[in-house]
């Protein structure tokens, strides 16, 4: 978890966690430079508990606070969790449960909208299966979210040069190395305020919205083969439109060279055929089960 200034929910956050059935955890819990008393309180009331583990540093923003706390799990699994929302008593049991037995890099559920005050407002909007490719549409990865240190290793973890967005960029980046499931149970209080940051900053959450998705697709090298506008009928949502190159469908593999560190690749275009021949027979069958 990572907070910021969210004394006012920040108790009943932490006492969800501390709840769960299954105790086997370690709470790591950054505080992002808060300002409010929430550095205060988190001390006062939890600093004598084994299983959490308390880190402030200056102020950074949401992706540099979910970096600290990640890369501070010494566990296998992680499991998110906003500062103001609520982990029903059986959530990271059920989430285990799943990731163990589908043996998956990434399981997530569903969760009630509930008000400021904790009164119930009803289910929050999920989409049934998971789905990558719809996932380049919108973010579909609802809370709770339960990730393998693995994967969150074989990834960038959390842009912090986006100002939000951020969970939608990183799993997008997960999707790419690893698979997913969607628990149809509501295992998350979801609560509804003002200061929720989908609704606060629409203009910056729009355009790091696209950013996260046009970033994505220069990792998957089809970027140069598409035409992106805004929706007109969902402004956070890009209309995608097949440019017709003359029938030239190789892959733009820049952004992979260079993550892995090929500065003179022999061409940046490569055909999928070209791609296949580099990529271990175990990996392909993975990826097909």
């Amino acid at each position: 978890m990572s907070v910021y200034n969210g004394q006012r929910h920040l108790g009943a956050a932490i006492d969800s966690i501390l709840a769960q059935t299954f105790q086997e955890f370690e709470f790591i819990i950054v505080d992002d430079g808060s300002t409010d008393g929430t550095s205060k309180m988190i001390h006062r009331l939890y600093s004598d508990n084994p299983r959490v583990v308390i880190i402030s540093q200056a102020n950074g923003g949401i992706s540099a606070a979910s970096n600290t706390a990640v890369r501070a799990c010494r566990g296998e699994f992680v499991v998110q969790l906003d500062s103001d929302d609520i982990l029903l008593p059986q959530a990271i049991e059920k989430l285990l449960e799943v990731a163990e037995g589908l043996d998956v890099g990434f399981v997530y559920g569903d969760s009630y909208l509930i008000t400021d005050d904790g009164s119930e407002i009803g289910p929050a909007y999920s989409w049934s299966v998971y789905d990558r490719g719809k996932l380049l549409d919108g973010m579909m990865i609802h809370h709770p979210r339960m990730f393998r240190m693995r994967d969150f290793n074989r990834t960038t973890g959390f842009d912090e040069t986006l100002s939000n967005a951020v969970d939608y960029d990183f799993f997008l980046k997960l999707s790419e190395v690893t698979d997913g499931y969607h628990l149809q149970v509501p295992l998350y209080l979801y609560r509804q305020h003002t200061s929720n940051t989908s609704k606060i900053n629409t203009t910056d959450q729009d355009a790091n919205t696209h950013r996260a998705i046009e970033m994505a697709l220069e990792r998957l090298g089809i970027r140069h083969r598409l035409e992106l506008s805004q929706n007109q009928s969902s402004r956070r949502r890009l209309t995608k439109q097949l440019i017709d190159d003359g029938g030239d469908f190789r892959l733009d593999m820049v952004a992979t060279f260079t993550r892995l560190g090929i500065s003179n690749p022999v061409s940046r275009f490569q055909h999928s055929w070209q791609l296949d021949e580099l990529v271990h027979d175990s990996l392909v069958e993975r990826q097909c089960h």
